[in-house]
This record gives C-alpha cells, structure tokens and sequence, in this order.
C-alpha cells in the first residue's frame, strides 16, 4: 500500500520561520501523492498466470508475479513533476510567505519529483 505523507510521518524541530514551510511540504506533497496514486491502474499484468492453468474450480492461493513498478500505468504522472509539486506547496504555504520561501520550495520540489522518479523506476511489486 502506498501511503500519503502527513503530519505524524515528519517532525522537524525547526526554527519558528520555517515551520510554516515544513507544514506546506507535508501537506502539498501529501495531496499530490494521494492523487497519483488513485491514478495508478494495472492494465493486462500477468500477475496470476498460474490459475489459467490450475484444472479445477477453483485455484490454490498463489503469490502474484512480481513487476516493475514503471510497467503499472501512471495516468497521473504529472502530479509528481516538479512543477505540479511546488504549485501545491505553494498553494499549502498561503500568503504568509517567509524570505525565500520560493526557493526552498523550487529546490525541494525539483528533488522531490527527481526522487520519485527514480523510485518508480527501481521499485518492485512484492510478489
């Protein structure tokens, strides 16, 4: 199961000036993790190709066949690109704006979106 980030996941002890920002991370990235994973669809997998060929009714419990994660269809890739993550740390953080606060947001969206990446890329299903 892939879970959302939320505010019992991270706890920073950071100065008073950036807590603001922490909270429009967790949040912005938790809202668009729950709306690429609603995405994700399995389309045509053979994840139990043993119950084609069990000759009775029913089929003995079986482990699915592993896969690459990228061959799962994504069809909300983009709510983890870069741009789609600061949008919503941006829109988490409201009016109240610390210096560089756009920065911090950028960089941490950029890393963000190249982690996730590369994550999708390297994970398994468990089989």
């Amino acid at each position: 199961m892939l879970l959302a980030p939320d505010d019992n996941l991270l706890t920073v002890h950071a100065s008073q000036g950036y807590d603001p920002l922490t909270k429009a991370v967790i949040q912005g990235l938790g809202q668009q993790w729950l709306s690429f994973v609603a995405t994700m669809r399995i389309s045509g997998l053979p994840l139990y190709p043993s119950f084609t060929h069990w000759p009775g009714p029913f089929a003995p419990p079986t482990r699915n066949t592993p896969v690459p994660l990228r061959s799962i269809s994504f069809m909300g890739s983009s709510f983890v690109e870069e741009r789609q993550l600061l949008n919503a740390f941006m829109a988490s953080l409201g009016s109240t704006r610390p210096a560089g606060a756009a920065e911090v947001m950028s960089g941490l969206a950029h890393g963000i979106s190249k982690a996730i990446t590369m994550w999708a890329g390297t994970t398994w299903s468990p089989g």
